[in-house]
């Protein structure tokens, strides 16, 4: 080959394309970048079912108004029962069963045969009725009680302080708003105790003294569901509070409060007096206190005694 013949290299068109190349993969790189649509981070998911969340019940409604029994266990004629207090039937007047027993027909036993109610004789008009030495006058008083709550604990309680009422004794001053008649009273000679009926079953073993405070509990209850199904279990354990369960698988029941007022038989010189009772609540509130019920003490919150 003669060394004169020229030789062409050709090299400014490939720089061209190389420079094409990083040009244009440097813009997908871009739009990669900025777009991100074209690739994506894994990501999955599983579906749950859901569930309803639903609150409780606390509720106290009225079955009729105060009712009024003379109750005085030498009446002959207490031949009713008192609504609310069980089932049965008292002896025909003059039979001699006496108020506060219960006489069912047929001869059987009372409490075999689950009959607790209260024989009484009905008071028709209180305001006219007139007590004297020996006599015991009942008033019931039945509501419709609704407890409804896995940790659902509550008070019952009759609040008096509502009364006003005429004086405790003849030129006495009346009880001021917000006072108990019973506790404001200088003399008073009525001795107040009280037992709660269940539909119709008694929950005390026996009358227990009213409380002279409405902050005081006739008694607790409890919703008849997990978390607080125990009841009266409760009260075996000298350090917890009795807790009375609603009837099981219910959450509404009816209760009665029967008061009793035995007007003392020394007492001679009280006459012309009045105690007033024509104005009460009951009352049903929550509770949530360690002891009480399934419930342990909060942290800084003392137990029950």
């Amino acid at each position: 080959m003669n060394s004169t013949t020229p030789i062409v290299v050709v090299t400014e068109e490939r720089r061209r394309r190389r420079g094409l190349t990083w040009v244009a993969a440097g813009a997908a790189v871009a739009l990669l970048a900025a777009g991100g649509s074209t690739y994506a981070l894994w990501k999955d998911g599983e579906e749950f079912a859901g569930g309803k969340i639903t609150t409780g019940n606390l509720d106290i409604a009225k079955v009729g108004d105060t009712t009024f029994w003379d109750m005085s266990a030498d009446r002959a004629d207490a031949t009713d029962v008192i609504p609310g207090t069980g089932a049965g039937t008292c002896a025909a007047a003059g039979a001699g069963s006496g108020a506060g027993s219960v006489a069912p027909s047929g001869g059987e036993d009372p409490v075999a045969a689950g009959k607790s109610g209260v024989c009484a004789h009905a008071i028709a008009n209180a305001t006219t009725w007139r007590m004297v030495p020996e006599d015991v006058v009942g008033i019931a008083m039945t509501a419709d009680v609704t407890l409804e709550g896995d940790n659902l604990v509550a008070t019952l309680s009759l609040d008096r302080s509502a009364v006003t009422g005429t004086p405790t004794e003849p030129g006495e001053a009346p009880p001021q708003t917000g006072e108990d008649p019973v506790t404001a009273s200088t003399d008073p000679e009525f001795t107040y105790t009280y037992q709660v009926y269940r539909a119709g079953e008694p929950l005390l073993d026996n009358p227990a003294p009213l409380p002279e405070s409405a902050s005081a509990p006739l008694l607790t209850l409890s919703a008849t569901v997990d978390g607080q199904n125990h009841g009266k279990d409760d009260a075996d354990t000298a350090a917890k509070t009795p807790v009375y369960p609603m009837p099981s698988n219910k959450t509404a029941e009816k209760f009665t409060v029967l008061v009793m007022a035995a007007f003392d038989a020394n007492e001679q010189d009280r006459v012309g007096a009045v105690d007033g009772f024509e104005k009460a609540t009951l009352v049903l509130e929550q509770v949530r206190t360690g002891g009480v019920g399934q419930f342990v003490a909060k942290p800084g919150q003392p137990a029950q005694p």
